[in-house]
């Protein structure tokens, strides 16, 4: 009976415990502070991006998506 409660209350004590890195294990260094140089150009980074490029990826790949999701669909419902 010992043992079997033993076993309990480690159990017990177990659940929902910490997972992971403890805390203020990570995070940014001390003394490494953001510096900037100037004002950010949104007009220049802005323009490095295609939309249509970007707009014709993202079609494809939410049509895969939803070729995906049928098929999958199929296969369990038969």
């Amino acid at each position: 009976m010992t043992v079997i409660m033993s076993l309990y209350f480690s159990v017990v004590e177990n659940r929902g415990g910490h997972r992971g890195a403890p805390r203020g294990s990570g995070g940014r260094q001390q003394g490494s502070a953001l510096r900037f140089d100037g004002e950010f150009d949104f007009e220049t980074s802005n323009a490095q991006f295609d939309k249509v490029q970007i707009e014709k990826e993202l079609k494809e790949k939410l049509t895969l998506g939803i070729l995906l999701s049928t098929f999958f669909k199929e296969l369990v419902m038969g």
